[in-house]
């Protein structure tokens, strides 16, 4: 009788192989996890049981099955703060009398193997590769095509195939040039020309790779033009564009979600705020929203709840939460600086704000409260860059941040630790004259 009791005892505790029940006894289904620095991380086993995964190591599925069932590990959600892609080996089997305990999963962070930069005075666009170890450049090719005037924004799609630049001393005929990306190289061809509002600015592209979205102004009226990415790269007018926007927009931002694309009105202090249809790439005018003296750079963090506004017409950086469903804007957080900040990015786990300041030649860093939103510069900051500098972009895996100095001709590099900043080097040749402009290709 003790012997049977005893059985009894140790099947209903399970320890690592779960839990009996009147249908027998139940298995762990466990995944060894390596690899992951971001976070975000769900998956599931058929279809169901959520399980959100943190750190490296096992884990396992809440719910336990019986031998003869069948099991099915998926990611859910890859990690988003710190985009990582994370891949599974043998995730489907059969149990049979035993923990599972042959799952992998092994997370990669993205890499950027190149960088990109638009020369405003030299009429250039300029391809560097990146050094994955350290994050030092090395120029790969310079081009200079005729339709190049003035460019000024630039951006790079999701698959890293194409790249796309506002020439802002276009009249409108040839406002955006396409460039197709070696994917091995870095080098650029020229891909032609797409009309856009007049004297344009700030562009984007959509997280899902779909769309692509231009500020400029026409016939004195701003406006933001929207176009599909076609097969190949090439652009087409979304229905509906141009949608308007306050007076001499700048920048532009498409949430990491793809629900919503703000636009910077540099003369009008004002925020535009679009919901966006992630299937066709219209927009629908949400709120305008009232901000500090000539907001230029803005930024969306990873998680699509905060955006950082860099307002050049004022000693201010603004923070704003978004509201998930409509995209309305409410002020989080107004933070007086010393300088007057001209661009701003949030590095990929969503954990800083970095704002370069033009008149200082100076680039600062800022903690995120992961609650509210708001902002803490770190001990140290501001650094030192180079002169005026116009514009900061944080590599893929987060190691490394790029400026462009528009008057010294020249891009600073550092490292990133835990936020802080620390110059690698600047390289001169290559940029062309006044780097105004970044884009990161990355995969």
């Amino acid at each position: 009788m003790a012997l049977l009791l005893s059985t009894w005892l140790l099947a209903g505790c399970g320890g690592g192989s779960g839990a009996s029940s009147s249908s027998g006894t139940r298995y762990a289904i466990k995944v060894t996890v390596s690899g992951l620095d971001g976070s975000g991380l769900v998956l599931q086993n058929n279809g169901g049981d959520d399980l959100s995964v943190s750190a490296n190591g096992s884990v396992q599925f809440a719910t336990g099955l019986a031998t003869g069932a069948s099991y099915s590990v998926t990611v859910k959600t890859q990690p988003t703060m710190l985009t990582q892609n994370c891949t599974r080996s043998n995730p489907t089997g059969t149990v049979a009398n035993a923990d599972v305990t042959t799952i992998t999963l092994t997370c990669t962070s993205l890499s950027t193997p190149f960088l990109f930069s638009a020369g405003a005075a030299g009429n250039k666009v300029t391809a560097f590769s990146v050094n994955a170890s350290d994050g030092t450049l090395s120029l790969v090719d310079t081009r200079n095509e005729a339709d190049l005037s003035t460019p000024t924004g630039i951006a790079v799609d999701s698959t890293g195939a194409n790249l796309y630049l506002t020439n802002s001393g276009s009249s409108g005929a040839a406002a955006i040039s396409r460039y197709t990306i070696n994917a091995n190289t870095g080098t650029l061809t020229s891909a032609g020309t797409v009309t856009a509002a007049a004297s344009p600015s700030g562009i984007a592209v959509s997280a899902d790779g779909q769309h692509v979205y231009a500020a400029g102004t026409s016939g004195g009226t701003g406006q933001v033009r929207a176009f599909s990415i076609q097969s190949g790269g090439a652009l087409s007018v979304v229905s509906g564009s141009p949608f308007s926007v306050g007076t001499t927009p700048r920048g532009v931002a498409v949430d990491p979600k793809g629900r919503f694309v703000y636009v910077a009105n540099n003369a009008s202090s004002t925020i535009s705020v679009f919901q966006r249809d992630a299937t066709t790439g219209g927009l629908t005018t949400g709120a305008l929203q009232a901000t500090a003296s000539q907001p230029q750079g803005l930024a969306v963090d990873p998680g699509g709840r905060w955006l950082y506004v860099a307002n050049v017409g004022a000693t201010q950086l603004t923070a704003y939460s978004i509201h998930p469903t409509t995209g309305a804007l409410t002020q989080v957080e107004v933070k007086t600086l010393a300088n007057a900040p001209y661009d701003v990015a949030v590095d990929p786990r969503g954990t800083h704000v970095y704002a370069v300041f033009s008149g200082s030649h100076q680039i600062a860093s800022y903690q995120i409260n992961s609650s509210t939103g708001a902002l803490t510069e770190l001990s140290g900051s501001p650094w030192s860059t180079g002169l005026e500098p116009s514009a900061v972009r944080v590599d893929g895996a987060g190691r490394f941040l790029y400026v462009a100095n528009k008057q010294s001709n020249t891009l600073s590099i550092f490292s990133i630790t835990s936020g802080a900043l620390a110059l690698i080097g600047s390289p001169s040749g290559g940029t062309g004259t006044s780097p105004v402009g970044l884009a990161l290709f990355t995969r």
